[in-house]
This record gives C-alpha cells, sequence and structure tokens, in this order.
C-alpha cells in the first residue's frame, strides 16, 4: 500500500482526484458507474442492502451476507455497501480496483475494491468552499467545506452537504409522486503533525437520510401473456400494476413507504515513519448505522397484499495495524 505511479501497477485500476469528479458530474457514490466501467451500485427496494458489482459479480451487502466488492472510506473497511450512499463527501480522490483484492484488502474483496480518499486538513492557510446545483423535479444541493490552520501543527477541516428531491415515480393509483430523498451530512475533521516522521488524522461523520425511500418496479410485458391484466384484475381487483412503458416512470401500485436512516462514524489515522524507513500505520474505526423503512406491498399491486417494514441496526468496529516497507528493502524488493 505504497504511493506508486498507476503505470507500474500490474492489475486493472481506474483513479480520479477530486478535481476530475467534479468535471464529471459525480456527486455520490453511485455516480461513480458514469466514470468507472464495468461498476455497479444500485440500491434495492431497501436502502440498507445495496448491491456493489464488478464485472457482473456482486452480493447484497446487508445483516446476513458480506459484500463481494469491498468499500472502504479512508483505509477503513465498510462492511456493508449502503454504508457509503451518504458519505461521498469532500472527496480528495477514489481508486477502483477490479478484480479479485484479496493480497491487500481482505477475503472480502473477491470481486474488486473501492477505496474514497476524503480531503484532510491542510496547513498552508485558511480557505473554503461554497457549492449549488440545482435540477428538475425540485432537486438541489449545497455544500460547504472550510479549512482552518489552527497552527503550524494542527488543523481542523469541516465539510456538509444537504441533498434533496422530490420523487421522479408518478403513481397513477393515487396521483402522486414517490422517490423523495432528504439527506444531511457532515464531517469534522482533525489534523496533527507535531514533526515530519508523524501524522495523525481523527474524523467525526454524520448522515441522515430520510423521506418516502420508495423505489416501486416497473413492468415489462414483453414477455407477459396478451391478457396479463385482465388475470391480473381477476385476481387482485381492478387495480392492476402498469405495464405499458417500463422506462417511462410511472407505476400504478399501492405505495406505503417511509425511510429513517441515521449513521454516524469514527476513524482514527496515524501514521509514523520510521528513522529505517518503514512506516506504522494504526486505523481504529467504528461505525453505527441504524435504518428503518417501510417499503409498502412487496407484491407491487394496486391491494395492500403484503407489507414488509425493515428494521436495521449495525455496529462495527474495526482495528488495522500496517508496517510498510521501503521499497526494496527486503530480498531485493521480492518481499
Amino acid at each position: 500500500k505504497r504511493t506508486e505511479s498507476i503505470q507500474d501497477v500490474p492489475i486493472s485500476i481506474i483513479a480520479m482526484g477530486g478535481e476530475s469528479l467534479e468535471k464529471s458530474g459525480v456527486g455520490s457514490a453511485e455516480d461513480l458507474t458514469k466514470v468507472v466501467p464495468n461498476l455497479r451500485i444500485n440500491r434495492q427496494s431497501q436502502a440498507s442492502a445495496t448491491v456493489i458489482r464488478m464485472r457482473g459479480v456482486g452480493a447484497a451487502g446487508n445483516s446476513a451476507i458480506d459484500p463481494s466488492v469491498a468499500p472502504f472510506i479512508d483505509g477503513v473497511y465498510i462492511p456493508r455497501g449502503g454504508a457509503i450512499l451518504n458519505s461521498f463527501l469532500d472527496v480528495a480522490s477514489v481508486e477502483v480496483l477490479r478484480g479479485p483484492q484479496g493480497t491487500l484488502f481482505g477475503r472480502n474483496a473477491t470481486t474488486g475494491a473501492i477505496q474514497i480518499n476524503t480531503s484532510a486538513p491542510e496547513f498552508d492557510g485558511f480557505s473554503g468552499e461554497v457549492f449549488g446545483e440545482v435540477g428538475n423535479y425540485d432537486a438541489y444541493r449545497v455544500r460547504g467545506i472550510v479549512n482552518v490552520p489552527v497552527s503550524d501543527t494542527f488543523a481542523l477541516r469541516f465539510a456538509a452537504m444537504t441533498d434533496q428531491y422530490d420523487g421522479y415515480y408518478e403513481n397513477k393509483l393515487d396521483g402522486k409522486d414517490y422517490g423523495e430523498r432528504d439527506a444531511n451530512v457532515a464531517r469534522a475533521s482533525a489534523r496533527w503533525q507535531p514533526s515530519d516522521s508523524i501524522d495523525w488524522i481523527v474524523r467525526f461523520d454524520y448522515a441522515e437520510m430520510g423521506g418516502d425511500g420508495a423505489l416501486p418496479p416497473e413492468v415489462s410485458s414483453d414477455n407477459s401473456p396478451a391478457d396479463l391484466v385482465e388475470r391480473l384484475g381477476n385476481a387482485f381487483g381492478p387495480l392492476s400494476p402498469d405495464i405499458g412503458d417500463p422506462l417511462d416512470g410511472t407505476v400504478s401500485q399501492l405505495i406505503l413507504a417511509d425511510l429513517d436512516d441515521e449513521q454516524t462514524g469514527i476513524s482514527s489515522d496515524f501514521n509514523w515513519d520510521l528513522d529505517s524507513g518503514y512506516r506504522l500505520r494504526w486505523i481504529a474505526a467504528q461505525r453505527n448505522w441504524e435504518n428503518y423503512q417501510l417499503d409498502g406491498d412487496v407484491v407491487f399491486t394496486g391491494v395492500d397484499l403484503l407489507s414488509r417494514r425493515g428494521f436495521y441496526d449495525t455496529e462495527a468496529i474495526s482495528q488495522e495495524v500496517h508496517l510498510i516497507s521501503p521499497p526494496d528493502a527486503l530480498f531485493n524488493g521480492r518481499m
């Protein structure tokens, strides 16, 4: 895990800095699919079950299944993929590694790894940034960043963002729009560098997401019986799914939806460059995630047949110690 030229690393990797991500319109983890071939990040009907796929392979990260593509934020392994959806704030760089990465990233990186690196506090002066954008469906995003050098050896950095939009699914059954999102994210970072050999960064982040959280499936009738609507009507009454254009953003289903998602995390990244040229790195982290979601009738008709409520509560604590050797220090670089 040393810094190397991407042209010298013999694996399939894409690395992008914060400025490149901004120019490419990548404002969330899900937007990475715009710029990374073979990567898919899909939220399922419940936000806690987010699937990250690399080259078509991936598992839903929830309370029972570990992800096949390992996500990392500032070197901290995130055991549940959905936790990265609200953590994409003040990003300095992103590295996406395709193919098995178990050697450096552990057993849950069988199909790849995603490293998200956030910006650290800087000592070279006070700085700030304000960003805003407005889109259709009453969407808007506002972000603010402040960097405060307290002294030559201590600096603070604060970043916050609010991201909201109304739903873009039109429900013919009740005339309402669904898919509303209301997210607020904040991160505070502190950096202490008492000498050229010691660098310690502590980060605390908080994220909340509300709205209806609805992700209603649109039905395609291309391979269905011609009398599908009639059959559904006989079974469930006159209220049947919309099986017109599956990409028109309209549905006809009973939708009972509510989402309440809250995440907190704290991480410590301590680096000590020893006189011998070796580096000792200690990464400690704790992340809590509480998610409640009602995603309504899971049969997706106009009748309340089977409603589902999801209660999700997870706590992850991790400790890593790295001893990084200088290049060519052991057996002429073979170890």
